[in-house]
C-alpha cells in the first residue's frame, strides 16, 4: 500500500483533470478532486500558478511588442546597430592590419623574426633568428593604432614578461609511434 501511495502522490501533484480508475473498488475518480488513497483534497496549486504564469506571459508579450514597436525603440535599434557595425569593422580592419605589419618598410625587425599569434599578443619576435647569426632576444610585441590601448588581457602578459614570469620549457610525450 505505501509504494503504491508514494507512486501516486509522486504523480498526483502534478497531474490536474484526469480521471482514474481506483485500484480498489475500480470505480472512476478524478485527481483533481483529491488523492484517491489518502482522501486528501488536492493543495497543489500547480495548475493556479500555470494559468497565473500564462495570463503574465501574455501581457509580457503584448508590452514587449507595443515597447519594440515604438519609433524611439525603433531608431535606438538602428543607432546600436549601426554602431556595431562600425565597432566590428574597426577590429575587423585592425587585425588584419596587423598581419601585414612586419611588411612595412619601417617595421623594425626583420619580417621572417616575427611570428603572429594575434591572441593574447601580437606577434613574438625571434631577433636573429633569421636576420642575423645568432639570436639575440625574444619581443613580444603588441600592435596598437590610434588611439588604442591594451586590454587587460594584454595588459597582464606585459606584467608578467615585465616582472620575469616567464619560463622556457620543453613538453616530451614517449610511446608516440608514427
Amino acid at each position: 500500500m505505501k509504494d503504491f501511495e508514494k507512486k501516486l502522490n509522486v504523480y498526483y501533484d502534478d497531474i490536474n483533470e484526469i480521471t482514474v480508475t481506483c485500484p480498489f473498488c475500480n470505480s472512476p475518480y478524478e485527481l483533481a478532486r483529491g488523492n484517491p488513497v489518502t482522501g486528501k483534497r488536492r493543495e497543489s496549486k500547480i495548475f493556479d500558478l500555470q494559468l497565473e504564469n500564462i495570463e503574465l506571459s501574455n501581457k509580457y508579450d503584448d508590452l514587449n511588442e507595443n515597447y519594440l514597436n515604438s519609433p524611439e525603440v525603433k531608431n535606438l535599434l538602428k543607432q546600436n546597430k549601426k554602431e556595431a557595425i562600425q565597432k566590428s569593422k574597426i577590429v575587423n580592419n585592425s587585425q588584419l592590419f596587423e598581419r601585414f605589419v612586419p611588411m612595412f618598410k619601417n617595421f623594425p625587425y626583420f619580417n621572417k623574426d616575427a611570428k603572429h599569434l594575434g591572441f593574447p599578443t601580437d606577434y613574438i619576435i625571434f631577433d636573429g633568428l633569421y636576420s642575423k647569426p645568432n639570436l639575440e632576444k625574444i619581443i613580444f610585441l603588441e600592435i596598437k593604432t590610434n588611439n588604442s590601448r591594451l586590454n587587460s588581457n594584454e595588459k597582464q602578459v606585459e606584467k608578467c614578461i615585465n616582472s620575469g614570469n616567464v619560463e622556457y620549457k620543453i613538453f616530451k610525450k614517449t610511446g608516440i609511434k608514427w
